[in-house]
């Protein structure tokens, strides 16, 4: 296979890998484990620039690709991996002593989120390669919400004492919750109209877990600022922030059974895809999560649970690694989402 060959299949959702490794580190960093954290820095900053020369020269070698990409609505949403991995490995950089990176990485991340909220996502509606798009929403159209909390809480570890930017983040984090709830909402509208007798369920399920794990985490970082965005909202956003936590601690169950269905009735589903990082991602930010929302509302048995998680997450990333290598040699690889 040549190098164009592997430029050209690089799929929009390829930095989940990114994203996966950086939110693990972070987690074992919350637990005072910073060798892993060191170890998921190097390995997610390397698979970061790979991924980003790759995208640049799939931009340049196959626009036409990522075009098609951008209207097919199983794939656009991929391409929001990417602003959320510049969090997550800012936000892991920072952890370990690397504050120094955070404006830039802002800049960054802010400007990728701009181009793909008001650049694609039009595009996308507008050119869409599938019609009615209600059937399309799945698990991964919830990663509009995870880079969106991944924006806040970066802005939330730049602002310091700078009032705007602790408003921005509150903001953004609002804005997260309400493009949640509806997005839920079709999911919920998609999932009672089915007329199959059968729903496979993609590994990018998960995201929906995922979307209320760094949205608890953002609203951990508005209430342990340094500047308080709007006084007097601490008890609403400490009992939204429990909501959710509740809500993707729900659904885990119902994801895991749903997970095992397919590995056992679907065959397509033992294909490894960049997907099954779409799992590890969610279980390493609900311990990230889960620790922050702890510590903030002061509530120990939430740090445990969180402690709990943390190697959950752990252990999911190698069992993901480790089938990856395997499949990988096997040729058992999908170019899937």
């Amino acid at each position: 296979m040549s190098l164009r060959t592997v430029i050209e299949r690089v799929p929009p959702a390829g930095f989940s890998f990114v994203m996966a490794t950086g939110i693990v580190g972070t987690s074992f960093v919350a637990i005072g484990i910073r060798p892993v954290g060191v170890v998921a820095l190097v390995l997610a900053a390397v698979g970061y620039v790979l991924l980003l020369v790759a995208t640049v020269g799939r931009l340049i070698v196959a626009p036409g690709e990522v075009l098609r990409d951008a209207r097919d609505p199983a794939r656009a949403f991929g391409f929001f991996t990417i602003v959320a991995a510049t969090g997550v490995t800012a936000t892991l950089g920072a952890s370990l002593g690397a504050a120094g990176m955070l404006p830039g990485a802002l800049v960054v991340e802010a400007l990728l989120w701009l181009l793909l909220v008001y650049g694609m996502l039009p595009w996308l509606v507008t050119h869409a390669a599938v019609r009615p798009l209600l059937p399309t929403v799945d698990g991964g159209w919830f990663l509009v919400v995870v880079a969106t909390q991944s924006l806040s809480v970066l802005t939330s570890a730049t602002a310091g004492d700078h009032h705007a930017l602790s408003l921005v983040a509150f903001a953004l984090w609002c804005l997260g919750i309400v493009v949640y709830l509806l997005l839920m909402a079709a999911v919920v509208v998609r999932l009672l109209s089915e007329t199959r007798d059968r729903i496979d369920v993609a590994p990018t399920a998960w995201v929906l877990t995922g979307a209320t794990a760094i949205s608890t985490l953002a609203a951990s970082r508005v209430l342990t600022a340094d500047t308080v965005a709007l006084p007097g909202t601490e008890g609403a956003v400490t009992v939204v922030s429990m909501v959710l936590w509740s809500f993707g601690t729900f659904l885990i169950p119902f994801l895991v059974g749903l997970g095992i269905r397919d590995l056992r009735t679907r065959p397509a589903a033992r294909s490894f895809t960049v997907g099954w990082w779409s799992i590890v991602f969610p279980i390493g930010m609900y311990a990230t999560a889960t620790i922050a929302l702890g510590r903030a509302v002061d509530v120990g048995e939430l740090v445990v649970i969180g402690t709990i998680a943390v190697w959950c997450g752990g252990l999911a990333w190698m069992l993901v690694s480790g089938l990856a290598v395997v499949l990988a040699v096997r040729g058992d690889i999908s170019r899937s989402p």
